[in-house]
């Protein structure tokens, strides 16, 4: 190695810990806030980490980083990460993840490998290498992320093994019905029924006549999980109200949409959706002159919207949503901005 060599070297291996921090230091502001859950409800895992390279502050900074990193990727995944292998806290956990990192010349090799003390047969493990850069903290998650890909599906069973771990133990040929049950705990009652009352707020050259109307809404549908959110289709009926003024004489005019609606939602959870909607069908318009004097005719609505749904409970919940109205009238075409809310109530299926 000539002089220049050496030179280099001793420069990049002075800067290594600050570039070390720098990192972590990215990492922590850019990176999204876990999703934190009770301890208590998640899977428990012992970390047990181990650094194997030249320098001590090397090590503190980088074991700060990793241990950091790993913590936070697997909170996101329902997992709780300790360091400690005490005794109790061995027996109380579900699992071992063991880190080793090693230096070699200018990068480092990182193998995680995880196993279960009460799932002998649940064995995760990947190997990577990094240069001693900024993105160690970007590696180290793409590991976590591999090992959280390979126990997905025992995932459910592994906190619930956590939950009943101090009063009784479940044998390992339980995990699939387990993992059903803890899938179907996170899965939303499928049938729903909504019912409103809301203003109709015209728009367009109907504002010549009426500028607001009351509508009521009653709305079911079946919710289907899709491969990203949910999707739901249903029907839909109701009623629209509005008093027309002319130059000579007024009119009070109902109108009956009866028709399909389909729905897309962002979220499988059950508490809390936001969507988007389209609905549209026949409409019974009915124009009363007078009380001897009627006029009704079939037209045809469109209705396109979005909001969001709050469910308080596995059967009850509201839904705030706004929709763009529009019935399709020969001269006057009737539309309208529709503010609504709704009260929910979501069954599940009745299974004989």
């Amino acid at each position: 190695m000539n002089r220049a060599d050496r030179h280099i070297l001793l420069h990049h291996q002075s800067l290594k810990p600050f570039i070390i921090a720098v990192s972590a230091l990215i990492y922590f502001i850019f990176a999204p806030p876990p999703v934190l859950s009770s301890s208590s409800s998640n899977a428990l895992f012992i970390l047990d980490l181990d650094i194997f390279t030249q320098g001590q502050e090397d090590d503190r900074v980088l074991k700060d980083i990793i241990y950091s990193t790993i913590e936070i990727e697997f909170e996101r995944a329902g997992v709780t990460i300790i360091s400690s292998l005490k005794e109790e806290n061995e027996k109380a956990a579900v699992g071992i993840l063991v880190c080793d990192v090693y230096e070699e010349d200018d990068k480092l090799r990182i193998e995680l490998n995880l196993t279960s003390s009460d799932y002998p047969q649940l064995t995760a493990g990947t190997i990577k290498e990094v240069k001693i850069d900024l993105e160690i903290d970007a590696v180290i998650s793409d590991a976590v992320s591999e090992i959280i890909f390979q126990i997905s599906d025992y995932l459910p069973a592994l906190t619930a093994k956590q939950k009943e771990k101090v009063s009784q133990a479940v044998e390992p040929e339980q995990v699939e019905l387990i993992v059903e049950e803890s899938r179907q705990a996170d899965e939303v009652n499928p049938i729903r029924t909504s019912v409103s009352a809301a203003p109709f707020l015209a728009v367009g050259s109907v504002n010549y006549y009426f500028n607001l109307g009351v509508i009521t809404s009653l709305q079911g549908g079946y919710t289907f999980t899709a491969p990203i959110g949910n999707i739901e289709a249903g029907i839909c009926m109701g009623l629209l109200f509005f008093q027309a003024l002319g130059l000579e004489d007024s009119s009070r005019n109902f109108i009956f949409p009866l028709g399909a609606v389909g729905r897309w939602g962002s979220s499988t959870n059950a508490n809390f959706d936001v969507f988007i909607s389209l609905s549209s069908g026949p409409a019974l318009f009915v124009m009363q002159l007078s009380e001897d004097e009627k006029y009704s005719k079939i037209s045809f609505f469109i209705s396109a919207g979005g909001g969001v749904s709050l469910m308080f409970s596995d059967l009850f919940g509201v839904t705030v949503q706004v929709d763009y109205l529009m019935f399709f009238e020969k001269y006057y075409p009737i539309m309208g901005i529709v503010p609504s809310l709704y009260f929910d109530v979501r069954f599940d299926e009745v299974k004989k």
